[in-house]
């Protein structure tokens, strides 16, 4: 079974978050052939606070706003599936997308 990374980068989105965790924890695929990823993107709301409720995700936390675009670039290159046995599945809010595998970044 191949085994992806979905990626999710946030931006005050303590209201919708949660749904979007929990309808993805009921995808019927083995736990342990995903991870997700959720970069907060410089959140000053109780995004962070939602998301550390879910233990089974990884959070990324960013400093301060970087973009849509840098997040989840940050989010691609941290995820712990490697590139040669995995898809990466990013998830922009309700929207979910398949991208193609990319390398890692060096170092």
């Amino acid at each position: 079974m191949k085994k992806i990374s979905i990626v999710i980068p946030v931006y005050n989105e303590e209201y919708f978050i949660s749904g979007l965790l929990r309808s993805i924890s009921k995808l019927e695929y083995p736990l342990d052939a995903y991870e997700v990823n959720v970069v907060s993107d410089g959140c000053t709301d109780g995004t962070v606070s939602v998301v550390r409720g879910f233990p089974w995700v990884h959070l990324i936390e960013l400093p301060k706003n970087v973009g849509r675009y840098e997040a989840r670039r940050t989010g691609l290159w941290r995820r712990s599936i490697p590139t040669s046995c995995s898809s990466m599945l990013a998830a922009l809010w309700s929207r979910i997308c398949l991208l193609p595998s990319t390398d890692r970044a060096p170092g």
